[in-house]
Parts: C-alpha cells; structure tokens; sequence
C-alpha cells in the first residue's frame, strides 16, 4: 500500500511540476515575444520618425522672417503625404495617427486648393499650423519613449532635478 500511495505522489508531482514547467515556459516565450517586436517597433519609428520630424520643422515655433507661402505648404503636404506611404505611416499608434492627419487637415486648410499661389500665410493662420505640428511631435515622441522619464536615473541627477 505505501508503494503505491509512493508511485501514485511521484506521478501526481511529476505532472504538477511538468504542467508547471510547460506554463512558465509558455509565459517566458511569449514575453520574449512581445518585449523582441516592442523593440523592433521602436527601432523602426525611430528611424521613419526622425525623417517625419525634420518635414515638421517647417513649422517652428517662431514665425519664419517671411511666412511662407501657400505653394510652400503644397509643398509641405506632398512630401508628408509621400513619407506617409513609402516610409512610416504604417508605424503609427492611433493618437499619432490622428495628430498626424489633424496637422495635415491644418496644412490643407491654410493652403488652399491652388498650387502655385504665392500668397503668404497670415501669422493666425501659421500659429495654428505650429500647434498641430507640435501636437503632432508629441505624439511622435511619446511613440519611440523619449518622452518618458528614464528608467535608471543618472547618478549626477538628483531626484528633485529628474525631468518628468
């Protein structure tokens, strides 16, 4: 009778510890999934991102000496419009997605429909174009992590000093 309550232990702990050993396995994998295409999605937006970043200093905080011109922001709209389908429109999270086609509605707004208008852009106007093109670099930022507080904190930096 102890042989067999023995055997009858020794199984039921070997298909406890096998069914346990199966879901940790299970569980470690698909976190190495996860963490590996995070990662690869980051590494993408960066690199797409950055490219996206530059068209957007088109519309800097301050006011260019000459405001540009409504064939200017054509201009603006076609290249934003080509990096959208050949290089990172695909990578965008849903906020970015819609702060990117706000910026676009805003540039399409202020240019009007004529391509080769020279007409300059009124600073109203260019001031609201500034805030979608912010609002859109924010949510680029906020997309690769570099708007997040860093994970290990510089020994130099004191906690009072750590940006938020």
């Amino acid at each position: 009778m102890q042989l067999l309550i023995g055997l009858i232990g020794g199984l039921m702990g070997s298909l406890v510890g096998g069914v346990l050993a199966w879901l940790t396995t299970r569980w470690t994998l698909r976190q190495e999934l996860e963490h590996g295409y995070d990662k690869e999605l980051r590494t993408e937006r960066l690199t797409a991102y950055r490219k996206l970043w530059q068209l957007t200093g088109a519309l800097p905080r301050y006011p260019w000496p000459a405001n540009p011109t409504r064939s200017d922001l054509r201009n603006l709209i076609e290249r934003c419009h080509s990096w959208y389908f050949e290089v990172g429109g695909l990578l965008f999270s849903q906020k970015t997605k819609d702060a990117y086609f706000e910026m676009m509605n805003s540039l399409d707004r202020a240019a009007g429909r004529q391509v080769s208008d020279d007409t300059r852009v009124v600073d109203e106007v260019f001031e609201d174009l500034f805030i979608a093109g912010e609002r859109l670099r924010l949510h680029l930022a906020a997309d690769i992590g570099t708007s997040l507080r860093p994970k290990v904190l510089s020994p130099q930096l004191r906690p009072a000093e750590a940006p938020e």
